[in-house]
């Protein structure tokens, strides 16, 4: 499993340094310390005594983390988009707009404008981007928000849908993935001094940062 570069101290079990000298409180987070980078632990019986509580609850919460990134990876990320059931490759047959009659030319008219918008090739798109951005934007709040799409992402967006995420549940196991990866959310300090990197829509999607993802290239 891949090492996490950060861990949880919950609040409730901090009332335990109401009951240490300052000294005891400085060798309990050495424990901590030693704990999280795997160093040998060497403290007194005290300290030991009163670290247990946090190493159960450091083990639990690395439990937890261990599978949200099992259930990622066996999600289809790496193995593909599912297969298609016959009921979906009958769906997703668009058939192409009837000629209108005369009386309704109008109406006509304004849905073939409208269609001629989705694609350019008159059809109907089947790629549902404005569920996959407000995923986007529910799970990773902290990258840049998208404010328009344009031309490029929505291209971008489409063939990610159409060659490896076909479904919905793989869109939202792909972006919890990312959001595990302290260098695509910004969490990275650069050794220049420049702003940390930040992964946006365009990045995630583009097929050679898509395929670097799903081979843990950014989560070591």
């Amino acid at each position: 499993m891949t090492k996490r570069k950060s861990f949880i101290l919950h609040i409730d079990s901090l009332g335990i340094l109401d009951s240490l000298s300052d000294e005891q409180a400085g060798k309990l987070f050495k424990a901590i310390k030693s704990y999280q980078v795997d160093d040998e632990l060497t403290t007194d019986e005290v300290i030991k005594l009163v670290f247990f509580p946090f190493k159960s609850q450091f083990e639990r919460d690395n439990e937890k983390y261990k599978t949200i990134c099992d259930r990622n990876k066996n999600n289809g990320l790496k193995g593909g988009r599912p297969k298609a059931s016959e009921t979906e490759k009958t769906q997703s047959v668009i058939k192409e707009p009837r000629k209108a009659d005369s009386d309704s030319k109008n109406d006509s008219d304004s849905d073939n404008e409208e269609q001629k918008i989705l694609s350019p090739s008159s059809k109907a798109d089947p790629v549902p981007y404005q569920k996959i951005i407000d995923l986007y934007h529910k799970t990773l709040p902290e990258l840049p928000t998208i404010a328009k799409l344009t031309p490029k992402r929505k291209g971008q967006i489409r063939q990610r849908y159409t060659e490896d995420m076909k479904e919905l549940t793989n869109w939202e196991n792909f972006f919890d993935y990312v959001s595990q990866s302290d260098f695509l959310m910004g969490r990275v300090q650069p050794t220049n001094g420049r702003a940390p990197f930040r992964a946006d829509i365009e990045w995630l999607t583009n097929q050679t940062n898509f395929t670097k993802i799903a081979e843990d290239k950014y989560h070591v």
